[in-house]
């Protein structure tokens, strides 16, 4: 994705970089930073790499090292904004001209991102800012508090091409929205919570009535039940979860038709190391939407 997106330019690489890197990138780690594992399956226990050695895995450690390489590209004429993170970037132009970027951010907590432009002098050029494909209502921008006037396009690089002085600001907000992302192949006709670039998944470490349920895929959760994100600290620092409601059909006492919502379920983000289920039934199966990064195809029987 990082050499696609050199040659091509394409957003669409960009996003599938974040969604690898916040959610199976981060979840091959274990907390205390001492073990890898090769893969961590959507649904099932995770299981790391036998050895206390690093072994293959060591490519973990090489594209964390890589990371920095993908945040910040320069252009023929500009800068390009790939990935939203608190950081800072000292880059010069083609033109020739020094820049200092510094962008504040609590992304994917949020998608509120600032930043602050500080050429070595006023230049002309382009800072292109990747809107990413979840952004269904389209994204706010604003130049020195004032709000762009060019259209913001979800999916696209916005380009502000505008001549740049020493403490210009710019500021994104990029409204997080729920979604449940339809499963495909064997997944099908489960869905997936996302928020932003996040996957969701099902934790029994946080689920304590779940604990003797063989087949978590077997609930069936209400989308229209989840509420505001939750703090959780639990996987990340200013890490979110998600509480909503689901039916239960191991729980007596319930009618056969359309079921109730009889439990609460808590989601934590995909990297939490006890996750064990992403994919669920739904209450109402009309609250799916397809994968923001598939191509639009007809789907078939």
């Amino acid at each position: 994705m990082h050499v696609l997106l050199q040659f091509e330019g394409d957003s669409l690489y960009g996003d599938v970089m974040e969604r690898a890197i916040y959610n199976a990138l981060f979840s091959a780690q274990s907390p205390d930073g001492r073990r890898i594992r090769y893969f961590s399956p959507l649904e099932g226990a995770r299981h790391y790499f036998g050895l206390d050695t690093y072994c293959c895995a060591n490519n973990f450690r090489r594209i964390i090292a890589d990371l920095p390489t993908m945040v910040y590209y320069t252009s023929d004429d500009g800068l390009a904004v790939n990935i939203y993170t608190e950081s800072s970037a000292e880059c010069e132009l083609a033109s020739g001209t020094s820049l200092l970027l510094n962008q504040h951010t609590d992304y994917p907590t949020s998608g509120g991102v600032s930043m602050e432009l500080r050429p070595s002098g006023p230049a002309e050029f382009s800072l292109r800012l990747r809107i990413p494909r979840w952004c269904a209502r389209s994204a706010r921008v604003a130049v020195n508090g004032r709000p762009w006037d060019g259209r913001v396009v979800a999916g696209a690089f916005l380009a502000i091409k505008r001549r740049w002085k020493a403490g210009d600001t710019v500021e994104i907000d990029m409204p997080m929205e729920w979604r449940i992302i339809r499963g495909r192949r064997s997944q099908r006709p489960l869905g997936a919570v996302m928020r932003g670039p996040l996957v969701f998944s099902l934790s029994l470490e946080r689920n304590e009535a779940l604990k003797q349920m063989e087949l978590l895929h077997r609930l069936r959760i209400d989308p229209r039940s989840i509420g505001d994100p939750v703090r959780d600290d639990s996987v990340r620092p200013n890490g979110v979860a998600c509480t909503l409601g689901a039916y239960n059909p191991f729980i007596e006492g319930h009618p056969c038709q359309m079921p109730p919502t009889n439990t609460e379920v808590v989601l934590t983000e995909f990297p939490d190391p006890d996750a064990r289920a992403t994919y669920s039934h739904l209450v109402d199966d009309n609250m799916v939407t397809d994968d923001e990064l598939l191509p639009r195809t007809p789907q078939t029987t």
